[in-house]
């Protein structure tokens, strides 16, 4: 027993077992109350494992070290393994340090963390970290300038003395929030200032902080800064891509703020676009954005890519990119994930280590502060993370994968972990063939981020390679052969080193009938079979031959039934294929439903690999081919002209004969005197061979042809008689459906006809009654309008007639009196005149819905159509010269003689004649009155015969129609004409006229 640091802790908290002595002699001793602490060999305090470390409980029952240098420890609600050597160490909430850490930084032996609730330091006693006074809000970077200590804050800057904070320029309204701070090169008494606006500089002075003011053409927000040799600036933004910023400095290089200029480079310059982190190694700046790491051409103005330091993925935001240089040389590089360490080496490339970071791999680390001693600092989304260079871990330490349990059938354990023979090899087992399903558990006692281990198996005699790399711990097997096996796992930790193999033995036992003695009573069993098999062999050979003269004579009868019974089987089925085909084709009454069945249907009977069917027009002289295919594809439509006596469809159509060829070449001139293949073209743009073999049947209706049908095939001798046969009977078949369908169109188009006639009555019937309304409401407007018109009239008078008299006695009212009665006089003036205008546009309406009245569905008589609109032209054209002399307008006439006279309603006609003609005259004058240079107003006139009907043209050149209104123009009582001069039903009455009286069109075009 000795004197140690600990004496007092362990008598307050109750020692408990004897402890346990480390790999490198130091003491572990636990207590009741207050965890185990670390003694050296002389018996001073090393370290204190508590709930503030980590621990689920302070009472520690029992202390096992194992050969890893971890320490175990057995506490009163569960197991706790310690990692006393560690070089890692985690800084956390339990430790004073919470929230994120920004930046890192050590200052005359005090080690700080900016965070975003403030600023905290590094207690040595108590290894804990506590919050620096005067700064309780996000912080963001350091600054050692001289003696002094500085942080960027965003409530602005301030100087850190030891756990205090003073100001050294606040934000007010946001004017200095901080990011970064970087002293210049050639001015050590100068701090320039990253702020989220802009860049500012401070200036030390005589024992104060002199602000030297903010750049005024710089607005980024400023996240990273190097100072240049020369006294400029690289400076790396949050978005907005690179700034480089110089100065001009007097004799006693004070800089000009000023007078800074600055270039800013994004994507025209080689750079990605967002922005970028900017950072100094041995001299160099590297810019960093998420899509790679990045060095400056000078020469060329442009950045180039560099992937020297790109050797860990990127999380995408530029304020967790950090690349540092240690005092060693070594590179630290984190682009959010994945930090690593390089070692230069000779030739100027990095040895890169990356396994001691394996296990906070996948946290964000926002900033690495290597210090000078070998300790480097990492600072987390969730505190500091201590790392001690100068002690590496062995990471290839050995290992071994630990079979743990093996289970054969549903749950029976053959083997569990511990039970292992001298040499470290699990014993062997044997499996009946019934339990051949085995599940293999196991494990690796390797703790390093234990969840990232993973497992490799292989099986002997069953699986052909090692299965792939899995986080599983399990591996099943099912229908297992019978055989030998041998089980095989090894482990791979988070460093990648992989485990030596584990292995155990078992042999899955045949099932009886696959046994030894199971097969020696098979080939008895079979000889016995193979004796009695002889004997009664040789007794049914006896049996055949005695019967093999009379089964062939059975034989030849039944062969020649057979036959008989086969023809007549097939002409059976041909018939009521035919009959069938037959009820298809004629059950239709269109014509072209009726060729695709017809098609179908001789594709089971021949070799139809051309079909085509033709509708023969004697009136024309042609064949019309409807439907003609090759090879299912179809042609391009054609007729052929009867005329032309060298075709074997005018050849059948005249003589009403078949043509029956097999070999065209050889046969053709028993029906033509010329044969040339016309080589038609398919809809696809294909050719199709010459047909070698064919048949044309006329189809023939009542001593009528109806057209043709044809097979044709590019074999010789593709048809017989037989084939002659079924295709006349189909012919038949299709003379009979094309009839009844041209007697359904005939009987269809006079029914149509009978409808068209019935609507046409009953809208004429209609438009009377409606006619006969419209004059009794006509005539019982007109009366009280006409006096609203005359009385609006004589109003305007009387009230010029009272201006007349008040006029002498002006003098003797007032001035505003005067005015007052002028106004008022004024007003009843103008109203007066208001209610005339709008009495003769309602009039005018009146007397439009009376001549739609008595526009009574006229008879209709033979008229001359050029002439009824010649005469409309001439109405309009003098009517409209009568109301106004200054109206003159060209006229074009094109009228075609060849209309002749047709049926109309003459009176009815020439009203739509009319209507149109004063439209276009109104359109062309009011655009004349415009001014429109040198417009010539112009009607055209034309009429044209196309066909069954005649087409009249209006035309003039006026300002046109616009497209808002255009479907507007047909509707009742709708006008673009000013109040008084148009009602709005000319255009809806001509087009009731047109559409539902002659049954004719009316359309627009502008």
């Amino acid at each position: 027993p000795f004197k140690t640091a600990a004496d007092e802790f362990v008598k307050a908290n109750l020692l408990y077992q004897p402890g346990a002595i480390l790999q490198n002699g130091s003491m572990v001793l636990g207590t009741l109350l207050g965890g185990a602490v670390i003694l050296d060999k002389e018996g001073r305090l090393l370290q204190k494992i508590d709930m503030t470390a980590g621990l689920l409980d302070n009472s520690v029952l029992c202390v096992y070290p194992d050969r890893a240098g971890a320490l175990w420890l057995g506490l009163g609600n569960g197991i706790a393994r310690v990692e006393t050597g560690a070089t890692l160490t985690l800084y956390d909430a339990r430790r004073g340090l919470s929230g994120n850490v920004y930046r890192i930084h050590r200052h005359q032996g005090i080690l700080y963390a900016a965070g975003n609730v403030g600023v905290f330091y590094l207690d040595a006693p108590t290894s804990a970290f506590k919050p620096v006074t005067g700064i309780a809000n996000l912080s963001l970077g350091f600054l050692s300038a001289g003696e002094q200590l500085l942080a960027a804050t965003v409530d602005g800057v301030y100087r850190i003395q030891q756990e205090r904070a003073f100001p050294v320029r606040l934000s007010a309204q946001k004017d200095f929030e901080s990011n970064v701070l970087c002293r210049s090169r050639i001015d050590s008494t100068r701090v320039f200032v990253g702020l989220f606006n802009g860049l500012a500089s401070l200036r030390f002075s005589q024992g104060h902080w002199l602000e030297e003011g903010k750049l005024p053409n710089l607005q980024e927000e400023v996240r990273t800064i190097v100072s240049l040799e020369n006294g400029g600036l690289w400076l790396g933004t949050s978005a907005q891509g690179v700034l480089r910023v110089t100065f001009d400095y007097n004799a006693s290089e004070h800089l000009f703020v000023q007078s800074a200029r600055v270039q800013r480079f994004g994507t025209a310059h080689g750079l990605p676009e967002g922005g970028a982190a900017v950072w100094e190694i041995a001299g160099t700046p590297y810019f960093i954005s998420p899509n790679g790491v990045f060095r400056f051409d000078a020469q060329n103005n442009r950045f180039i890519a560099d992937s020297t330091f790109q050797i860990v993925s990127s999380l995408g935001s530029v304020d967790a990119f950090t690349l540092r240089q240690d005092n060693r040389g070594r590179v630290w590089v984190c682009f959010g994930r994945e930090p690593a360490m390089g070692t230069p080496r000779p030739d100027g490339s990095y040895q890169w280590l990356q396994a001691p970071f394996v296990r906070f791999a996948d946290e964000v680390i926002q900033t690495i502060y290597p210090e000078n001693d070998g300790v480097v600092w990492f600072g987390s989304a969730y505190g500091a993370i201590r790392y001690d260079s100068r002690q590496p871990p062995d990471y290839a330490e050995n290992y071994t994968t630990l079979i743990r349990r093996v289970i054969v059938g549903r749950d029976s354990v053959v083997y569990v972990g511990g039970h292992e023979t001298q040499n470290r090899q699990p014993l062997a087992a044997s499996i009946t063939y019934n339990d051949n399903a085995v599940r293999f558990e196991f494990a690796a006692p390797t703790f390093a981020q234990e969840e990232r281990n993973q497992y490799q198996t292989f099986l002997e005699n069953f699986d052909q390679a090692w299965a792939p790399w899995s986080a599983e711990h399990v591996k099943e097997y099912t229908n297992l052969p019978p055989g030998e096996y041998r089980f095989r796992v090894k482990a791979k930790n988070s460093h990648g080193h992989e485990s030596a193999a584990a292995e155990f033995a078992f042999a899955v036992l045949p099932p009886w009938y696959r046994t030894w003695w199971a097969y020696a009573g098979y080939a008895l069993l079979l000889g016995m079979l193979i004796f009695a098999a002889d004997r009664l062999q040789r007794r049914r050979l006896l049996r055949k031959e005695r019967a093999r003269a009379h089964l062939r004579e059975v034989e030849l009868r039944a062969e020649s039934a057979e036959a008989l019974a086969k023809a007549e089987s097939e002409r059976k089925k041909n018939i009521e294929l035919l009959s069938e085909m037959g009820k298809q084709i004629t059950a239709s009454l269109d014509s072209d439903i009726i060729f695709h069945k017809l098609y179908e249907h001789v594709n089971q009977l021949a070799d139809a690999t051309i079909f085509g069917v033709g509708i023969y027009h004697p009136e024309q002289r042609q064949i019309e081919y409807r439907l003609a295919l090759a090879k299912g594809k179809r042609y391009a439509p054609y007729t052929r002209d009867t005329r032309n006596k060298n075709q074997f469809p005018v050849w059948c159509i005249e003589h009403r004969q078949p043509v029956f060829i097999n070999d065209v070449q050889q046969e053709y001139q028993r029906y033509i005197a010329e044969f040339k293949d016309p080589q038609r073209i398919l809809e696809d743009g294909s050719r199709p061979e010459t047909p070698q073999s064919l048949i044309y049947l006329p189809l023939v209706s009542q001593e009528r042809v109806l057209g043709i049908i044809t097979i044709q095939s590019f074999q010789k001798n593709a048809y017989t008689p037989f084939h002659l046969n079924l295709m006349q009977n189909l012919a038949a078949y299709t003379s009979i459906a094309l009839d009844n369908a041209d007697a359904y169109r005939r009987l269809d188009a006079t029914l149509q006809h009978l409808k068209a006639t019935q609507q046409q009555l009953v809208t004429q019937e209609k438009l009377a009654s409606l006619g006969a309304l419209t004059a009794g409401i006509a005539h019982e407007i007109k009366n009280p309008l006409n006096f609203v018109n005359n009385f609006a009239s004589l109003l305007v008078e009387l009230a010029e007639e009272l201006r007349d008299e008040l006029a002498p006695e002006q003098h003797a009212l007032s001035a505003e009196k005067r005015a007052a009665l002028d106004e008022i006089l004024a007003s009843v003036q103008q109203n007066s005149q208001k209610i005339v205008e709008h009495g003769k546009r309602a009039d005018s309406i009146v007397r439009s819905m009376l001549q739609l009245s008595r526009g009574k569905a006229g008879e209709r008589e033979p008229a001359d159509i050029n002439a009824l609109l010649d005469e409309a032209l001439n109405l309009t054209y003098h009517g409209l010269r009568a109301r106004d002399t200054s109206f003159n307008i060209r006229i074009e006439k094109q009228y075609d003689d060849a209309i002749g006279k047709i049926e109309v309603v003459p009176q009815d006609l020439q009203r739509v004649f009319l209507n149109l003609i004063n439209n276009g005259c109104y359109a062309v004058h009011q655009k004349k009155l415009t001014g429109a240079g040198n417009f010539s107003p112009t009607i055209s006139l034309q009429t044209r015969l196309l066909g069954d009907h005649v087409e009249i043209r209006i035309r003039d050149n006026g300002n046109g129609i616009p497209p808002d209104i255009r479907e507007k123009i047909f509707n009742p009582f709708f006008t673009t004409k000013p109040t008084g001069q148009g009602t709005g039903l000319g255009l809806s009455i001509s087009y009731d006229i047109i559409v539902q009286e002659h049954k004719g069109e009316i359309k627009v075009e502008t």
